[in-house]
């Protein structure tokens, strides 16, 4: 049996110090971006023993960041921020980028080279996310990922959907995404 694995390359059973429950961290807004935070994503899974998340944790934070990059764009700065916190046997994941159009899921036709991204993400997560304002310009993206939907209605205290938009915990990127250079 392969032990868990610390972030920082240590032994998981070994540490004193127990795993944040929440991470963040500032990016470009660059095509490698998204591939360099599904594998930051997918690492702090196995450290919170949720590794059985991150097949659909990775689509869905492929779809939020490849979102951000298209529309983090200046006057008001273009990095974008990614935060993902434990929820029990679940996981928020939250992108900011410093733009203040909100998306909406669309449906897209049969030709559509794009817009689908949203309904993936509606689709994976059962409608646990939305979109919710920042402290300055911008706004932050989040969903929630769970294995099952059972767990998913008990996160979200309700026995239907969360309506999009009512972020479950209100967060603060403790960084000015504005004022950051790439």
């Amino acid at each position: 049996m392969q032990e868990p694995v610390r972030l920082d390359g240590g032994n998981a059973t070994t540490s004193s110090t127990p795993a944040p429950t929440a991470v963040e961290k500032m990016w470009p807004p660059a095509p490698r971006t998204v591939g360099r935070v599904r594998r930051f994503l997918t690492q702090h899974l196995e450290v919170w023993g949720l590794p059985q998340l991150a097949e659909v944790a990775e689509l869905i934070v492929s779809e939020l960041v490849t979102n951000a990059i298209a529309h983090a764009h200046p006057p008001y700065g273009n990095l974008i921020a990614t935060r993902m916190e434990r929820l029990g046997r679940g996981v928020l994941i939250e992108v900011h980028d410093a733009d203040d159009a909100k998306p909406e899921r669309q449906e897209a036709s049969a030709d559509s080279e794009s817009g689908r991204g949203l309904a993936l993400v509606d689709a994976l997560t059962g409608g646990q996310w939305g979109v919710s304002d920042r402290e300055g310009p911008g706004k932050v993206v989040w969903a929630i990922c769970v294995q099952d939907a059972h767990e998913r209605v008990r996160l979200s205290g309700t026995t239907g959907q969360r309506k999009a938009g009512q972020l479950p915990r209100p967060s603060r990127i403790t960084k000015d995404i504005t004022n950051e250079t790439a």
